[in-house]
């Protein structure tokens, strides 16, 4: 079985969906000839959820590498991270370095696969690469200089800090088809440009149905994550707000489910009616969110980046593999509105025309109301997106890799 050093900042006993893409890589690898080496940071963990440490295979070995300035006090933190370029991470990296030398010294390594943000996981992986010889795959689950997130003023060193980095990687993986074309000017005309979006585990989805329904009487629509920039909720909440104030009657059997950071509340404290029909819980483990997501009447999704860099995060694909209605407030049409029409069973609406975000959510309780809320659902087109397949395709880029090495 080869031999692969998988390098990322997060991992479990982290909690959120920032582990969920390379854990699961991680999980079913082994299956598909690869033996993953997992080298990941030693850092304070906002949110924990032990039980992922369940999903890792037997014999897969893990070293942490320590952080130190992650422990540094908040405001030398912000001070530092200030200065710090392209990211605050970017402060383990002589010790990453050092470790996976050392790794691939002393257990044998094949390949490098590097998955990131934060984006200095791939300026390390570089580094590792140089240093040993190893061919590196760099796997980019947002993007890097095209990130909506990336100030103005910053963007252009970004752009530049991203071409001189992939330039001595053997092949890039995107989540997106725009991901990928962005990131063609980027990576060398050697490497291998290779497509994988996010997905969803088939363990974590039991072909033994759904699960049950609350009581019949109030409809629920839960929204999973944290509200940002890039999804932002205030066209979809102000809508809401607005039925609601026209018509009361709805507040009695509608209710707001939303799970995710603490700062989520912030974005209803003007809104009094939804207010009342809301209900916030901070993080919570994987298995407790899946629960929520499949007991749910209706799955709200909220725009995910820009029209020219979408942001199709794992949240789209566990949607879709509960089976359950969708309501997306989208930035308009793209890469995510193809995807749900080809699941059959959501309601879109653009998030520059309110009136029309409005009507959706209406059309939306009319239809729980006469019984007409659920659509059958293309399970044919959800299983594209299952992990273990994706591992599978991941390793045949693997091959790839190695057999283009061999033949220099």
């Amino acid at each position: 079985m080869k031999r692969v050093l998988v390098l990322a900042y997060h991992f479990p006993p982290e909690g959120g969906p920032a582990v969920q893409r390379v854990l699961k890589f991680v999980k079913y690898l082994p299956e598909n000839g690869y033996q993953p080496v997992v080298l990941t940071a030693k850092h304070p963990l906002p949110v924990r959820d032990p039980s992922l440490m369940a999903d890792l295979p037997e014999g897969v070995r893990v070293h942490r590498v320590m952080d130190w300035a992650a422990w540094m006090p908040s405001a030398w933190r912000r001070a530092a991270g200030r200065r710090r370029f392209p990211d605050r991470h970017i402060s383990w990296r002589k010790a990453a370095v050092a470790a996976a030398v050392r790794i691939v010294r002393e257990e044998g390594t094949d390949l490098l696969f590097a998955s990131s943000p934060p984006h200095s996981v791939q300026i390390i992986a570089s580094e590792i690469a140089d240093r040993t010889g190893i061919p590196w795959v760099a796997d980019l689950r947002d993007e890097w200089a095209m990130d909506p997130n990336v100030a103005p003023s910053v963007r252009a060193r970004m752009k530049r800090t991203e071409e001189e980095t992939l330039s001595r990687c053997r092949a890039v993986v995107a989540v997106t088809p725009q991901a990928l074309k962005n990131i063609r000017a980027a990576a060398p005309a050697s490497a291998l440009l290779h497509f994988l979006p996010n997905g969803y585990d088939p363990d974590d989805f039991p072909e033994s149905g759904p699960e049950p329904k609350p009581a019949a009487g109030r409809l629920t629509i839960a929204y999973c994550g944290r509200f940002t920039r890039k999804s932002d909720p205030a066209v979809f909440l102000n809508a809401l707000e607005d039925i609601l104030r026209t018509r009361p009657e709805w507040a009695d059997c509608l209710r707001l489910r939303v799970i995710g950071g603490t700062g989520n509340r912030r974005a209803v404290r003007d809104l009094p009616n939804v207010m009342r029909v809301s209900e916030f819980s901070t993080y919570q483990p994987h298995r407790s969110v899946l629960s929520v997501m499949r007991r749910a009447d209706v799955l709200l999704l909220l725009a995910t980046g820009t029209a020219a860099s979408e942001v199709l995060t794992q949240k789209v694909f566990e949607y879709m593999a509960t089976g359950n209605p969708i309501l997306a407030v989208a930035h308009g049409p793209g890469e995510l509105t193809r995807m749900l029409s080809a699941y059959r069973n959501a309601r879109v609406a653009f998030q520059g025309d309110s009136a029309a975000v409005k009507r959706a959510v209406l059309r939306l309780l009319d239809d729980w109301r006469r019984g007409r809320l659920n659509r059958p659902c293309s399970s044919r087109f959800v299983r594209r997106f299952d992990r273990r397949s994706q591992a599978a395709d991941l390793s045949r880029l693997f091959d790839r890799v190695l057999r283009k090495g061999a033949a220099r």
